[in-house]
């Protein structure tokens, strides 16, 4: 799976910067929205387009791989058995 380091790349720009970024300045810097940028920081699942990967990369100063990793997909949760009734066929 795919995840953007979207939190960590912020973090590592106020490092790098001395200036800590919010996601409300990141979206007057990438034109991308507060909700969407808040999605993209928080979903696991989120797959944003690769015209937002660029707008933050370009916007943070790094790479596509510093903001983007490959992760082990997390474990589906198992789906309880079906319970059949008893002595039936399952039918009425």
């Amino acid at each position: 799976m795919l995840v953007v380091k979207l939190r960590e790349a912020m973090a590592r720009y106020r490092i790098r910067k001395g200036t800590r970024i919010t996601y409300d300045v990141l979206a007057e810097m990438t034109g991308i929205a507060v909700p969407t940028l808040r999605a993209i920081g928080s979903r696991l699942g989120y797959h944003p387009t690769l015209a937002n990967i660029e707008k933050l990369c370009v916007a943070l100063e790094l790479t596509p791989g510093e903001l983007l990793e490959i992760i082990d997909d997390p474990p589906k949760p198992k789906r309880k058995a079906k319970r059949t009734r008893a002595g039936g066929t399952g039918g009425k």
